[in-house]
């Protein structure tokens, strides 16, 4: 399919595809984590793509990407982690408000949103995922939502800023402190808009597990002031990219769009403008094509991206 007519269809989203919101249960860890299950119309055994979104995001999040990709026959299970999600916003705007001193409330609020994004948030969300995975590897449903036609030993990770450090351990990446075994069995991974999450000194160990098919997407944007300048802009990608030169070679892939900021990724219908989606779609959804169906042409296609002015797309 040329580029051009794929790009047409993923930014005016799949004419068939079948949506499910429900709640799973985890009696376990007493957790009821919402979910939302993204079907192409037809087909059976489909790759499928468990996505995290970002701190305080929810299942509006991820949606678009979600649409996206039922169109190119992947399915889409979005997560809203619970402690994680619009609470936390919600939560710290209150607790700025319920001050009588502006600066007590700002600290108020700002330690609110740490804690949204703390370690032991970040390893509820890793447990999220490795849930719904076996679910999904074990079952017919979410909650009310039927799975049978999704095959999860085809299964890959995404996630958006926080998210992505979800999608970035699942794939491999070791952090101190944090012990993980028993991962997902995911066949590949995209981190929007993620983070180092280790010191500088301590990236290629860190790095060096994450031996899958792994995108990096980011923007110059990305975090930035909109009014940034060039080097600020060269500093943000910079920062955002500091994991990628020590991921080990082999299908790696890392892709800066122009003047994209941080929320436009989020992947929701509110933020992702049509520009942004016209590059973003088609390249994602042929690193799942590759990587989950084993579909050599859109193989060939990524590899073949053509970066526009302002824009970055490497191989590794």
């Amino acid at each position: 399919m040329p580029l051009a007519l794929l790009a047409g269809l993923l930014v005016s989203g799949p004419a068939l595809a079948t949506r499910c919101e429900s709640l799973v249960r985890d009696p376990a860890r007493q957790r009821s984590i919402p979910v939302a299950v993204t079907l192409p119309e037809a087909g059976a055994a489909l790759p499928v793509v468990i996505w995290s979104p970002g701190l305080g995001g929810g299942l509006a999040q991820g949606r678009r990407y979600a649409e996206a990709w039922a169109a190119a026959g992947i399915a889409t299970v979005q997560i809203e982690h619970p402690g994680s999600d619009a609470t936390v916003y919600r939560e710290a705007a209150a607790l700025a408000k319920a001050e009588d001193d502006p600066a007590a409330g700002q600290r108020a609020s700002a330690a609110r949103v740490r804690a949204g994004a703390s370690g032991g948030q970040v390893a509820a969300r890793l447990g999220d995922v490795a849930l719904v995975h076996a679910l999904l590897a074990g079952g017919d449903t979410l909650g009310a939502c039927i799975t049978s036609r999704i095959d999860a030993a085809n299964a890959g990770i995404a996630g958006h800023s926080m998210g992505a450090w979800v999608a970035q351990i699942m794939a491999g990446q070791a952090l101190p402190g944090l012990m993980m075994s028993n991962l997902p069995p995911f066949r590949a991974a995209l981190a929007i808009s993620g983070s180092a999450l280790a010191p500088a000194a301590a990236l290629p160990t860190s790095a060096a597990g994450i031996a899958m098919p792994f995108m990096l997407v980011t923007g110059a944007l990305d975090g930035a002031p909109e009014n940034a300048d060039a080097a600020a802009r060269a500093a943000n990608v910079k920062t955002r990219t500091a994991l990628w030169p020590h991921l080990p070679a082999g299908d790696k892939y890392l892709l800066v769009l122009g003047r994209a900021t941080h929320m436009q990724f989020d992947g929701s219908a509110r933020n992702l403008t049509a520009s942004i989606a016209a590059r973003l779609l088609p390249a994602t959804t042929d690193f799942w094509r590759a990587n989950l169906a084993d579909d050599t042409v859109a193989a060939a296609r990524l590899k073949g991206f053509r970066p526009a002015e302002g824009e970055v797309f490497e191989l590794r």
